[in-house]
């Protein structure tokens, strides 16, 4: 223990650290933030696991991969690869949010039927949203910030039925972060517009 705190507890600090670092930098569109990311993803990995959230664990995993996804791509100079801020097309959009629903409810009641998960909605739609957001996030979807301010709320509200204060405070300050990402990212496609 180091000041009184587990080691458990240190590194959960150490990914809510890594998170904001992660969504302040990706509001500015600054390639680092996906290596942020993908380290307190991946500490996030061990905490959901001996926290028996089985999907968000499985969904700090699928961060990791979009980290190194999203660095590649936002790293790329040749010509036509730069990514610039887009809106999304409704009928995909209003597709993605179906699926995120429709996976919702079949994750959910898998683990409230089988693994006997006191949150299963709750972390399944969690789970399937995030999947969504982080996708349109790395194809620079505006609207992404809009799904990401849900989307922390309800993950707040998980949390603390977990008694896990730091990531509680943690998607508290996402949701703030969220709303100036999108007005940042707004902004942007405004002035290019």
């Amino acid at each position: 223990m180091m000041f009184g705190l587990s080691l458990d507890t240190l590194a959960e600090y150490l990914a809510v650290f890594l998170s904001l670092v992660y969504v302040i930098l990706a509001s500015k569109q600054i390639k680092w933030c996906w290596v942020a990311g993908g380290i307190g993803s991946a500490i996030y990995v061990y905490l959901n696991i001996k926290n028996a959230l089985v999907y968000d664990a499985i969904l700090q995993l699928y961060y990791v991969a979009v980290a190194i996804y999203a660095l590649v791509l936002w790293n790329r100079k040749d010509a036509g690869a730069h990514i610039g801020i887009t809106r999304i097309n409704s009928t995909i959009l209003f597709r993605l949010l179906l699926g995120g629903a429709v996976l919702t409810a079949l994750l959910g009641w898998f683990s409230m039927m089988v693994l006997k998960q006191n949150t299963a909605f709750f972390d399944a739609g969690v789970t399937a949203f995030s999947f969504i957001a982080t996708w349109m996030t790395a194809r620079k979807y505006l609207e992404s910030w809009l799904l990401w301010v849900v989307i922390d709320i309800t993950a707040a509200v998980m949390y603390s039925l977990k008694s896990m204060e730091p990531t509680v405070g943690l998607y508290i300050a996402f949701t703030v972060l969220a709303v100036y990402g999108y007005w940042q990212w707004r902004k942007e496609l405004a002035e290019r517009g």
